[in-house]
Formats: structure tokens, C-alpha cells, sequence
């Protein structure tokens, strides 16, 4: 994609979610797991589950999105 005359890229919401989920294996944050909370609630069905699995297994955060499928893991009220 072109931006202003220069090449972009532009992260797809899949890869920010297995991103934020590898970021918080390795630092656990509360704003990143509400970040891919908020991300999965808005795309809902629209996400590509069989992707984010591949992924989730090969970055050893499959746990973590596990949780956040099954509802298990929640946002922090603030």
C-alpha cells in the first residue's frame, strides 16, 4: 500500500492480536490483553480462528488466546 507517495504496511488486526498475545508472554500487561479483548469484541465473527491457532501454537501463546476465546479472561474495570 502507498501512503503520502511512500510504501506502507499495514498490520492486519490477526497479526496485532498474536503480536499483543506475544508481547504479554514475555511481559504481562493488562493493557495489552484489554487491546486484543477490544480488537476480538469488535471483529467477533469476522476474525480467522483457524490462523490465529497456526500462529498462536508456532509463537507458544495458544494459553492465552485460548482464554480469551472461551470468555475466560476478561478486561480489567478501571
Amino acid at each position: 500500500m502507498t501512503l503520502f507517495g511512500e510504501v506502507a504496511w499495514i498490520a492486519s488486526k490477526k497479526d496485532v492480536i498474536l503480536h499483543k498475545l506475544y508481547w504479554m508472554k514475555m511481559s504481562p500487561s493488562d493493557r495489552q490483553m484489554d487491546d486484543v479483548i477490544g480488537i476480538m469484541r469488535v471483529q467477533g465473527d469476522s476474525l480467522d480462528l483457524g490462523y490465529l491457532r497456526l500462529w498462536a501454537a508456532r509463537l507458544e501463546v495458544s494459553d492465552l488466546l485460548e482464554k480469551l476465546l472461551s470468555g475466560e479472561v476478561q478486561p480489567k474495570r478501571t
